[in-house]
């Protein structure tokens, strides 16, 4: 009996629970497995977070590449010298300029638009809430719903530097050359980062590259691209081209009036005055100066002030012969931004530029300009302008 009493009681003991040992184990099993757990829940949702990062930069970097795209679409030309900003772009240069990290990129000049529209990069600072490393950021007027410049359209001074997108790349992805007949802007490669521009000669023809990057949100927790499986999609590249193809006309600024230039002659919108300045190219041709004689709707102006909607032209006499600004034959007129023919001599280039005012022709025989100044070259003796002018008339435009 004593015996079946011990086996009983040796029972009881087995069925009273799990030692301290077991449960020990136990649990260090159950914290390997929760852990990991856990562990793999953090990558699910960190991943998850960078592939959202990821999708939404690449989304932004295509409407961004859309807006300037139109943009430049609107406009008549691009710079293709943005040393020049001083004068094309005054208010820029003086409120914003290339302080604090800022890299201008693009400039367009915009029909109706006093000074160019300047895009430029500005470091994102790690206070801001904008995305590192830069801020893709458009200098120029507002727009209203429409698509329209708002009120600020003539007021350079009420512009400002509005963020177009952030989480611009530091660098660019693939190459950073242009091909030939295009100029790299900005053209020190220290400045070439997330967002460059080659703009073919005439500045009519932009190709612009894009690239966005969403690898900051890696970098927050102490990451970098090797430990996500996105990580060679966290920089993203649009390239694109763009025409510039709106029709020449006068900037619409604070002092001159809008105006249409053709063959035919200058058409202004609203009233002001003309006044030229014209220098002899070909002593043999034209002893003396040549003084031009204004033209308002084919008539003599008897003086320098126009109205509105009337064709203005000159005429110069030089040698018994007398030329218009409207015979397209023995004429050319050139606009900032243009290049001088290159059919004109060494020696012919070297004169106007001395002629004109310092600063107003490049070396590479690109004019640097006011909006509101016309160049002619005017032949004389039957040759042609481009090949040999025998004058020029430089003619500004004021209200």
């Amino acid at each position: 009996m004593l015996k079946n009493y011990l086996k009983l009681l040796t029972k009881s003991r087995q069925n009273s629970g799990y030692s301290l040992a077991e449960l020990i184990v136990a649990a260090s099993f159950s914290f390997i497995v929760v852990s990991a757990s856990i562990g793999g829940l953090i990558i699910i949702l960190r991943e998850n977070k960078v592939a959202l990062a990821t999708s939404q930069t690449q989304s932004n970097i295509n409407q961004a590449a859309q807006f300037v795209s139109a943009e430049i679409q609107n406009a008549d030309s691009m710079e293709t010298d943005l040393t020049t900003l001083g004068t094309n772009a005054p208010t820029y240069d003086t409120k914003k300029g290339t302080s604090n990290g800022r890299i201008p990129v693009l400039a367009l000049k915009i029909p109706g638009v006093p000074e160019r529209v300047v895009y430029y990069l500005e470091p994102a600072s790690s206070s801001a809430i904008w995305q590192p490393p830069y801020i893709l950021r458009r200098f120029g007027p507002g727009f209203n719903l429409d698509g329209t410049y708002d009120s600020d359209q003539f007021n350079p001074g009420g512009w400002d530097g509005e963020a177009l997108i952030d989480g611009i790349s530091d660098s660019s992805t693939g190459t950073t050359t242009c091909d030939a007949g295009f100029t790299r802007l900005p053209t020190n490669s220290s400045d070439i980062k997330g967002f460059f521009v080659c703009v073919q000669t005439g500045g009519k023809l932009a190709k612009f590259y894009l690239t966005g990057t969403s690898s900051n949100q890696l970098k927050s927790i102490g990451k970098s691209n090797d430990d996500s499986r996105y990580g060679k999609k966290m920089n993203y590249q649009v390239v694109t081209q763009a025409f510039a193809a709106a029709d020449y006309s006068g900037a619409v600024g604070l002092t001159f009036p809008d105006f249409g230039l053709y063959d035919s002659g200058i058409v202004p919108e609203t009233g002001g005055s003309l006044n030229t300045s014209s220098d002899i190219l070909d002593p043999s041709v034209c002893l003396n100066a040549v003084t031009p004689s204004i033209h308002l709707d084919g008539s003599p102006s008897g003086g320098s002030t126009f109205s509105g909607g009337e064709t203005i032209t000159f005429d110069i006499s030089c040698g018994g012969t007398t030329v218009s600004s409207s015979d397209s034959n023995h004429t050319k007129y050139y606009t900032d931004g243009k290049k001088l023919p290159d059919t004109l001599s060494s020696g012919l280039l070297s004169l106007i530029k001395s002629q004109l005012p310092s600063g107003s022709v490049n070396g590479d025989g690109t004019l640097n300009l006011p909006d509101n100044k016309i160049l002619y070259l005017l032949d004389v003796d039957g040759t042609t302008p481009t090949l040999s002018p025998d004058a020029h008339v430089l003619v500004t435009i004021d209200k």
